[in-house]
């Protein structure tokens, strides 16, 4: 599997594929241990397998171990959704005889059924690019939904979680961090004015979702927010929780927005109004998916550049959208057409 959390949600539609594909057989995911867990909700996966793979020498012994465990399952097929050369070299070194994949990073000799990654396949969105890939295996058509079931552990865990936060109203979920760079993100003050116009509006309640490193914006935002009218509130959950973690917390929220990021897209995969805001990346092959996902993207001609950083130094793909303009845009979404508090009734 891949590994990254979004991309992970993204690739859900090819591993259904998959499963009904080969409807008797057996499906093990083998994913990264921090990942696992998020897909151990998942009734039709019959097998989670967590990777962990240490960097240096001494990954060289894990490797060798996780090929031994994979060689004694005797699969008969793998299926390479990553497009690394390490990701094709665990299922060649453990000797299962098909091995798919993307013929990319000098990786093709490692894979029976080496899939050339054209510009086609290049320029399309990621979900249909994973479903490409398994055109040699019968399976054509369009992805289906991206959609993701919780956790049962991690749902009780989130509950607990959002009974700190205090009052009745609207909860929605703000994701102020990206892994990516600040290109990316979208300023804490304009989450903080976002968190003022929701609260004096509809009484909303918010949860800062994201990474430990994150953690730092998230108290930016809360001091910049200063004091929200009563009723409504701040807490953040960064740092706090495990992937599963995210997505039961997530699903138990009236509404998501945030930067593109891992976040943006479980909150898609998991059914809730999400709106988030592209900058320097490009929509074309990441947007979020879901029957309630929503973006704002930047029509500036240096849009989408993929740097980290702003060339330029005004990073007005961000700052041209305005906090009224986004939470007029999720009023639009009807997130608070008779909203009544997810973290409270949980």
């Amino acid at each position: 599997m891949t590994n990254w959390l979004g991309d992970t949600m993204i690739a859900l539609p090819a591993l259904r594929a998959l499963r009904e594909r080969f409807p008797g057989g057996h499906l093990a995911v083998q994913i990264r241990a921090n990942l696992a867990e998020i897909l151990s909700g998942i009734p039709w996966i019959d097998e989670v397998l967590p990777l962990t793979i240490r960097s240096g020498t001494p990954g060289i012994a894990d490797r060798v171990r996780v090929a031994g465990e994979l060689r004694r399952k005797r699969f008969g097929l793998a299926v390479v959704f990553p497009n690394s050369f390490d990701s094709a070299l665990l299922p060649f070194l453990a000797g299962i005889p098909e091995r798919l994949g993307y013929a990319r990073d000098g990786r093709g000799p490692l894979l029976t059924v080496p899939v050339p990654a054209t510009p086609e396949i290049r320029s399309m969105h990621q979900v249909r690019s994973y479903h490409a890939l398994l055109r040699p295996l019968g399976i054509g058509g369009e992805p289906g939904p991206v959609e993701l079931e919780v956790p049962e552990s991690a749902a009780e865990r989130a509950g607990a979680l959002l009974a700190e936060l205090p009052g009745e109203g609207p909860v929605i979920a703000l994701a102020a961090g990206s892994a990516y760079g600040r290109a990316r993100e979208w300023p804490e003050e304009h989450f903080a004015a976002l968190a003022r116009i929701l609260a004096e509006r509809h009484g909303a309640r918010f949860v800062l979702v994201g990474a430990p490193r994150e953690v730092e914006q998230c108290r930016k935002v809360v001091a910049l927010a200063g004091g929200l009218p009563r009723g409504s509130a701040i807490l953040i959950t960064a740092g706090r929780t495990s992937p599963a973690d995210l997505a039961a917390l997530l699903a138990r929220c009236d509404a998501f927005f945030g930067n593109d990021s891992g976040a943006m897209h479980v909150a898609a995969a998991v059914g809730i109004p999400t709106l988030a805001i592209f900058g320097s990346t490009n929509p074309v092959h990441t947007h979020p998916l879901g029957p309630r996902a929503e973006i704002f993207v930047s029509d500036r001609e240096c849009s989408p550049c993929m740097a980290r950083t702003c060339r330029f130094g005004h990073y007005g793909c961000l700052t041209d959208f305005t906090p009224e303009m986004v939470a007029a845009r999720l009023e639009s979404m009807g997130v608070f057409d008779g909203a009544g508090g997810a973290g409270a009734s949980a």
